[in-house]
C-alpha cells in the first residue's frame, strides 16, 4: 500500500494513525528535514529517498519493490500540499494508495490565537506569485503561507505600502516546533522585522465595499476636476465586463470615478489608474480610500509612454487622451490584442479617430450614444436638465 501522510507541524503533533503507518512502512519518502523529525518513528530495515518532486517520488515508487510505501508531506495532505499532484499522477498510473491528514499550520495557528479559522480566507504565497491586496479584498480574516522570500515581512510590506499599514497582523513562526513564537502588532510595525523560513501570517480583516454595484456621484469626491457621471459610467462597466480577477486599465482617469467602479468589478484583480495631473491624482487616493478599493494603484505619468510599464491588460477604458488617442489606441492594440476596450468621446473628431483605427486594422466595434437628461430642483418644481451627450466606442476580447 502506498500512503500519502500529512505529517503535520513537527513530530509532537503526528497522528497516531500517521505513526502506525510509518511505523510499517518498507520505503519511506519525503523532504530530508522530515525524515530527520520522524525517524524515531522509522522501523530499523526501512529505506528512506530524500526526495521532494512528485515526478522523482513516482519514478521511485515504480522501481520499488516493497508492499508497504509511504510518503511524507509537512502539515496536512489537503492543505496547499504535494500530496494533490503526486495523487493525480499515482491514479494516472492505476496505483491505489491512500491518503492521511495532519493538523496544519491553519489549525495551530487557531488554536495559538484561540480565533476560530472556519470562515478564514487561506492563501498560499509559497512559491507563488500571488497578489497580496486582491487576496484581502474578500473582506474576510486572511491565513498566508509564506516562505522565506515571501516572508510575514515581505507581505506586511505589500499591505502597508497599499496605505493599510495600521491593519492588525499576528505572525506564526515555527508552530509546533521548539522555537516556536507567536507575534503581534500592525502591518507597519512587522514589516521591517525578520521571521522563520517556516511562518504563517494572519491578518485582520479590512474594509471593503459594502457592495460591487457601483458608487453615486454624490459619493465621489470631485473637487474641480471632469468626472465621468454615473450613468455613464455604468454603461462603461457594462461593456467592459471586467471578471473578478482581470486587471484594467483607466486611461486618463480624473477623480477616479470609472475607476472606483471597475475595481468593484474586478475586486480581486488590479485596477491602474493612470493620470498625470496632480491634482487628479490626488483626488484618486482620497476616493480609493473613502470606497475601500484596495485593489486601485494610480499611476502618474503620460500615456502612452506609461503604459509600457504596467502588466497587461484584459480591459481597457481610455477616458482621456489629450489629443493622443491614436497612439494610445495602438499601443493597446500591440500590447493587448485580445483585451476588451471602450473609449468615451464627447467630441466627433474623437469618435472619428478611434472608428479609423478599428476600422483599419479589421476589428469589429460598436457606438453607444448616451444622451442622460435628469430633473433637477427649481423651486420646488422639477426642471429637467440635458447632460452632454457621450460616445461609447467598444471592442469586445476576442
Amino acid at each position: 500500500m502506498i500512503t500519502l501522510i500529512g505529517t503535520g507541524c513537527g513530530a509532537d503533533t503526528l497522528t497516531k494513525e500517521a505513526e502506525k503507518a510509518l511505523g510499517s512502512a518498507l520505503l519511506v519518502i519525503g523532504a530530508k528535514r522530515l525524515g530527520e523529525s520522524l525517524r524515531q518513528y522509522f522501523r530499523e530495515e526501512m529505506d528512506y529517498l530524500p526526495l521532494i518532486s512528485p515526478e522523482d517520488i513516482l519514478e521511485e515508487i515504480r522501481k520499488a519493490d516493497h508492499d508497504e510505501i509511504a510518503v511524507l508531506f509537512s502539515g496536512d495532505s489537503g492543505f496547499f500540499s504535494g500530496a494533490a499532484k503526486l495523487g493525480h499522477l499515482l491514479r494516472a498510473e492505476g496505483l491505489p494508495f491512500r491518503i492521511l491528514p495532519g493538523i496544519s499550520s491553519a489549525q495551530l495557528m487557531s488554536a495559538r490565537t484561540g480565533r476560530p479559522w472556519q470562515e478564514w480566507h487561506l492563501v498560499s504565497v509559497h512559491g507563488r506569485d500571488t497578489e497580496v491586496i486582491p487576496e484581502l479584498m474578500h473582506g474576510r480574516d486572511t491565513l498566508f503561507l509564506t516562505d522565506p522570500i515571501r516572508s510575514p515581512a515581505s507581505i506586511c510590506r505589500e499591505i502597508t505600502d497599499a496605505g493599510l499599514g495600521e491593519t492588525p497582523v499576528t505572525a506564526g513562526e515555527d508552530l509546533g516546533m521548539p522555537g516556536e513564537r507567536i507575534s503581534c502588532g500592525t502591518a507597519a510595525e512587522l514589516a521591517d522585522r525578520s521571521f522563520a523560513p517556516l511562518s504563517v501570517l494572519l491578518v485582520d480583516r479590512i474594509p471593503v465595499p459594502a457592495t460591487f454595484a457601483g458608487v453615486r456621484d454624490r459619493e465621489m469626491i470631485r473637487a474641480r476636476v471632469p468626472m465621468t457621471k454615473e450613468n455613464v459610467r455604468a454603461a462603461i462597466v457594462n461593456h467592459l465586463q471586467p471578471s473578478p480577477k482581470d486587471v484594467v486599465w483607466d486611461i486618463g482617469a480624473g477623480t477616479g470615478s470609472v475607476s472606483v467602479s471597475l475595481a468593484e468589478a474586478a475586486r480581486y484583480g488590479r485596477v491602474y489608474a493612470i493620470e498625470h495631473k496632480e491634482e487628479a491624482l490626488a483626488l484618486i487616493a482620497e476616493n480609493r480610500r473613502k470606497h475601500a478599493v484596495w485593489n486601485l494603484h494610480a499611476v502618474q505619468g503620460e500615456a502612452p509612454e506609461v503604459l509600457r510599464e504596467l502588466p497587461v491588460p484584459d480591459a481597457v477604458f481610455i477616458g482621456g487622451s489629450d489629443g493622443r488617442l491614436k497612439e494610445i489606441l495602438e499601443l493597446v492594440l500591440d500590447t493587448a490584442p485580445d483585451a476588451k476596450i471602450c473609449i468615451s468621446a464627447v467630441l466627433a473628431e474623437t469618435l472619428g479617430t478611434a472608428a479609423a483605427i478599428f476600422a483599419t486594422r479589421s476589428l469589429p466595434f460598436h457606438i453607444t450614444e448616451i444622451a442622460v437628461t435628469e430633473s433637477d430642483d427649481l423651486s420646488g418644481k422639477h426642471l429637467m436638465k440635458a447632460q452632454n451627450p457621450v460616445w461609447l466606442i467598444s471592442r469586445e476580447s476576442v
